[in-house]
């Protein structure tokens, strides 16, 4: 995520570079599996060998599968356990042959450059974020992976479940990110796509502690699944939420009353500004800028402090962080120190 909004940032000034998508359809099975994995046949049929070849009939009225009949794996779509690394290496492989560079900092991050004309990619397993300069060197690439891959490719306007809207062109261009469609999910998952809003993503009041825990709560609450959609949220589009986040993340197994309170105040948040997430702007100096913050010994049970962290780069927000200090600061001062030596840390 971090990789592709700098790759946005970079080159939004530029009316030449174009970004675009694709997606490999089926990407697990262009790779054979690489160790022994056996399968039930599918229900309702029986395989059989008949003159050497492999034949799949419907079972007849009242016939049964053999139970110690099994069939070898050979590719496998999803869920194996070793597919993913499968593919990856094989999609890894074809575009090095093809002359594009892998770095070390990002290992799902390829580039390649002729004279004048490149081509940058961010993937994750088969979803390929792109930004291209030079319309014929791309068309040749899309042509050559189109041997190897099924492919399909499009104008970026979704990559992972994140929304781009594009407008204005040169130094005037502007992108916005969002994700409206997930936030309307997870509030549908929750029975709260009808909430009245909230104005802010933290309610009033002392800070989330462990003897909240003991308060129960008079009914079924799916504490994990808030926190792993929020958690998405948070990292691709919505640094906002950092700070209720935090103290939720600790108790997902363990909550009370208080706990559910402040998670359905950050669904009435979230309902209230789901259109809400990053803008990207064209024409900054493309510089980097560090913020950094602390919060004095504000947990309540270790008394350890909150750090947060922003990264800007030409003026756009690339990179957000919130987290405890390892140990308790004996002073404001010192916890200020801390979040700028994190803050020095990350921008090194």
């Amino acid at each position: 995520a971090v990789t592709l909004r700098i790759l946005v940032c970079t080159h939004l000034h530029d009316p030449e570079v174009v970004f675009r998508k694709i997606d490999i359809k089926n990407a697990y099975i262009n790779e054979y599996m690489r160790r022994n994995v056996y399968t039930k046949m599918p229900p309702g049929y029986l395989m059989y060998v008949y003159e050497g070849v492999v034949v799949f009939r419907r079972l007849r009225p009242g016939e049964k599968q053999p139970k110690e009949l099994a069939l070898p794996l050979i590719k496998a779509l999803y869920g194996g356990m070793e597919c993913g690394r499968i593919f990856w290496e094989e999609y890894i492989d074809w575009h090095l042959e093809y002359g594009f560079q892998l770095i070390h900092e990002d290992r799902c991050y390829l580039q390649k450059r002729v004279d004048s004309s490149w081509i940058k990619l961010v993937f994750h397993v088969d979803d390929n974020a792109i930004a291209y300069k030079g319309e014929a060197m791309y068309k040749e690439y899309l042509k050559e992976l189109q041997l190897k891959f099924d492919v399909k490719e499009g104008t970026l306007d979704s990559h992972l479940h994140v929304n781009y809207h594009f407008e204005g062109e040169g130094v005037n261009r502007v992108v916005r990110i969002e994700q409206a469609p997930q936030i309307l999910k997870m509030l549908k998952e929750f029975g709260m796509e009808n909430c009245n809003p909230a104005k802010a993503p933290v309610p009033s009041g002392t800070m989330l502690c462990e003897e909240d825990a003991e308060e129960k709560y008079d009914g079924e609450f799916d504490m994990e699944a808030l926190v792993g959609h929020a958690t998405y949220l948070n990292i691709c589009t919505r640094p906002d939420i950092s700070q209720v986040l935090k103290p939720l993340a600790r108790c997902t197994t363990k909550f009370g009353k208080r706990h559910v309170e402040w998670a359905k105040h950050l669904l009435r948040y979230l309902r209230g500004t789901q259109a809400q997430g990053l803008t990207y702007r064209a024409g900054f100096p493309l510089y980097l800028q560090i913020f950094t913050d602390a919060s004095h010994a504000s947990e309540p049970d270790t008394r350890r402090s909150i750090t947060s962290i922003v990264v800007k780069y030409g003026g756009n927000t690339i990179y957000w962080k919130s987290s405890f200090t390892s140990i308790v600061c004996h002073s404001s001062c010192e916890s200020e120190l801390m979040a700028l030596d994190v803050g020095a840390t990350i921008l090194q």
